[in-house]
C-alpha cells in the first residue's frame, strides 16, 4: 500500500520525495476515517452525504495517483522488491484483522477464498495496488498515448458500471451484479486508471509546465465538480447508493496531488508517510472497537478514532524500524 504507505527506499529516496505529498497522505487517511465513521451523520444528513459520497471519495484515487507517480521513479530491477513489500503488508494485516473478518459468516470454502483474494474492508487497496502495479509494470514500455488510452477505457468502464448500477438502469440479476462492490472497486477499473495517471505525470513532469495559480484553479474546479456531482446523485438517487467512483475524481485527484507537490513544509516526508500508513491500517480496528464499547455518536467517534489512530500509528512507526509493518 505504498499509496498510503511511504514509498520504499527502492522507489524513492528522501531527495525525490515531496514532503507536501507525504503530508497530504495524512489528510487522506483522516478522510478515510471520516468515510468509514459516517462523519456528520449525527449533525446534518446532507453534509454527511456530501462528505461520505463526495469529498472523502478523493482519498483512495489520490493514493493511487501518488503510488503511480513514485512507481515511475522505480528502477525496473527494483520492482520485485516493491511488489513483495505490498504483498507482505497485505498478508500481515489480513492476519492482524483476522479477528474481525474470520468470525463473519463464511458460506463456503470458495467464499472464504474469495474473502482472502479481495481483502477485508480497507485492505482491498493492497490487493488492487499489487495487481494494478504489476499490470502497469508490464505495460510500461507502451507508447504513452496507448497506455493513457487503455487507462481511459478501464476508467470509463468503471464509471459507467458504477452509474448503471447505482441508477438501476437494468433489472434482475444483471442489476444485482452491477451493484456488487468487487465489480468496480478492483485493480482494473479503479486502481489501474489512477495509478497510470500518476505514472504519466511523473514521466512528463519536466515537459509539462503548469503554474501555481493554474494548479490551484484546477483543484478548485475539481473539488467544486466533485461536490456538485455528489449533490446531484443525492437528489436523483438518494442517500442509500454508495459511489466508490465519481467522474469528477479524474480531475480532482490529480489536481490535489499536483497542488500538494507545490506545498513546501519542513520535516521528514518519509516520517509523515509512515504515520499516514499507520493511521490508515489501524483505524478500522479502533473504529470498530469504539462502535462496540462506546455509545458515542458519529462525529465525536470519528474525532476520537483520529486521535487514537495517530497515537497507535506513532507506535507502529517505531515498530517498523525492526519489523516492516508499514
Amino acid at each position: 500500500m505504498t499509496a498510503v504507505l511511504p514509498t520504499p527506499a527502492a522507489v524513492a529516496s528522501d531527495k525525490t520525495r515531496a514532503a507536501g505529498v507525504d503530508a497530504l497522505r495524512i489528510t487522506l487517511a483522516v478522510l478515510v476515517i471520516c468515510l468509514h465513521g459516517h462523519v456528520f451523520a449525527d449533525i446534518d444528513l446532507r453534509a454527511s452525504y456530501l462528505m461520505e459520497q463526495g469529498l472523502c471519495r478523493i482519498a483512495v484515487p489520490c493514493f493511487f495517483v501518488i503510488s503511480g507517480y513514485y512507481l515511475a521513479l522505480t528502477e525496473p530491477r527494483r520492482f520485485g522488491g516493491w511488489l513483495r513489500h505490498v504483498l507482505w503488508l497485505y498478508l500481515l494485516w489480513m492476519a492482524l484483522y483476522a479477528g474481525f473478518w474470520w468470525v463473519d459468516p463464511i458460506a463456503s470454502p470458495l467464499a472464504f477464498l474469495d474473502r482472502l483474494a479481495l481483502g477485508y474492508y480497507h485492505l482491498w487497496f493492497l490487493v488492487a495496488l499489487a495487481c494494478a502495479g504489476s499490470l502497469l509494470f508490464l505495460l510500461r514500455d507502451l507508447p504513452d498515448h496507448r497506455l493513457a488510452g487503455l487507462a481511459a477505457v478501464c476508467g470509463a468502464l468503471g464509471v459507467a458500471m458504477q452509474y448503471l448500477g447505482n441508477y438501476h438502469v437494468f433489472e434482475g440479476a444483471f442489476d444485482a451484479r452491477l451493484n456488487q462492490t468487487d465489480l468496480i472497486r478492483n485493480f482494473l477499473f479503479f486502481g489501474f486508471p489512477f495509478l497510470t495517471i500518476g505514472f504519466l505525470l511523473a514521466r512528463h513532469e519536466k515537459e509539462v509546465t503548469i503554474t501555481g495559480r493554474e494548479t490551484w484553479l484546477l483543484l478548485g474546479v475539481g473539488l467544486v465538480a466533485l461536490l456538485s456531482e455528489s449533490g446531484l446523485n443525492l437528489r436523483l438517487v438518494g442517500r442509500k447508493e454508495p459511489f466508490d467512483i465519481l467522474l469528477s475524481l479524474y480531475l480532482a485527484a490529480p489536481a490535489l496531488f499536483l497542488a500538494a507537490k507545490r506545498v513546501r513544509i519542513g520535516g521528514s516526508g518519509k516520517a509523515m508517510a509512515l504515520l499516514a500508513a499507520g493511521v490508515y491500517l489501524c483505524h478500522l480496528a479502533v473504529l470498530k472497537s469504539l462502535n462496540q464499547y462506546t455509545e458515542l455518536t458519529q462525529t465525536p467517534k470519528v474525532a476520537l478514532t483520529v486521535v487514537i489512530s495517530v497515537a497507535l500509528a506513532a507506535v507502529l512507526v517505531r515498530v517498523n524500524r525492526r519489523l516492516p509493518v508499514l
